[in-house]
């Protein structure tokens, strides 16, 4: 194969990953729903390869395009090139900078990166000052081993908040409408939350998801994540309480969903979604979605090969003092 031809393949994949990734993840979602902390972990797993075939794309066009002149241009070593190109001279000689090609697609990573650390922490500010307002009107209480933090609300809800800034909270509201195995059900549910940090996922997703949001694949991995979160504390609580109950507190509680206030802060994780009740009972089909999982890995295989086969000369001629 041409380097040409070579270089052509690699970016179609790339492409065609991330064009075609929202279709694929929501056609796997009936198998990833079965194991979603799997889920979590291969969606998260497949953003990461993308990013990093991304990168790859730096060193790809430079051995490509950058010829003689990219000598001593911003310190790129022009023998580096020459040492991990695996093409005897680059296709097209455009005087191009070798920093502009090498650099240039890890420079908007490592953009995204930044901005989504400072949204991160633009965020924690907001979601410490909304839990401390939650707290102020809290009282304290233990309910069937857990801290709890109930709120005087007629609306019934639970959700919990990151550990440190009080944990499971759950209303008046809630206490009256539930009975006791569904109180358990849920209790369970938030502490499942608690425990598998999903608070510090779910921010993660969705910062990089608004960041990251025009590429198609990322956006799509971002909406699913916190689905499988949902799914995995629904796992946690049925463990312990069954299903019948937990079901039977999730319409109770999204009974109520529409007049939930607007006031909670989006780092809050709630026990709703009328949604899941189809996987919590089994009403899904696995084996349809098995096949797209498969499809899915394969596809994030193909592109992490296709990285290291671009990355892994290059940082081996880096390595070596590009002799």
């Amino acid at each position: 194969m041409t380097a040409a031809m070579s270089a052509a393949a690699f970016v179609v994949v790339l492409v065609t990953a991330a064009l075609t990734g929202p279709r694929l993840i929501q056609a796997a979602s009936p198998a990833l729903a079965r194991w979603p902390r799997a889920a979590v972990a291969l969606l998260t797993t497949t953003v990461l390869v993308w990013l990093i075939a991304f990168v790859a794309v730096g060193p790809l066009f430079a051995w490509l395009l950058t010829g003689t002149a990219a000598e001593g241009s911003y310190g790129a070593c022009r023998r580096c090139l020459e040492s991990s190109n695996p093409w005897a001279e680059p296709v097209l000689d455009l005087g191009i900078p070798a920093f502009v090609m090498l650099a240039g697609p890890a420079l908007l990573v490592l953009g995204a990166l930044v901005v989504v650390g400072a949204r991160l922490a633009a965020g924690e500010i907001s979601a410490g000052q909304a839990a401390a307002r939650i707290r102020e009107r809290a009282v304290v209480r233990s309910i069937s081993g857990h801290r709890v933090l109930v709120i005087d609300d007629d609306c019934a809800e639970a959700f919990a908040l990151p550990a440190h800034r009080g944990g499971i909270v759950v209303s008046e509201g809630a206490l009256c409408a539930l009975g006791p195995e569904e109180l358990d059900a849920v209790l369970a549910h938030e502490h499942a939350h608690i425990a598998q940090r999903h608070h510090l996922i779910a921010a993660l997703s969705r910062h990089v998801g608004v960041v990251l949001r025009p590429v198609p694949l990322i956006r799509a991995v971002a909406a699913a994540i916190p689905l499988y979160l949902e799914i995995a504390a629904d796992n946690a609580a049925r463990a312990r309480s069954g299903t019948r109950p937990l079901v039977s507190a999730l319409l109770r509680l999204s009974a109520d969903d529409a007049d939930r206030p607007a006031r909670m802060h989006g780092t809050a994780l709630h026990a709703v979604g009328p949604h899941r009740i189809r996987t919590l009972v089994g009403d899904n089909r696995p084996a349809r979605g098995r096949t797209t999982v498969v499809a899915t890995s394969a596809q994030s295989v193909v592109l992490a090969v296709l990285s290291g086969s671009v990355l892994l000369p290059w940082l081996v001629a880096m390595t070596s003092g590009c002799a």
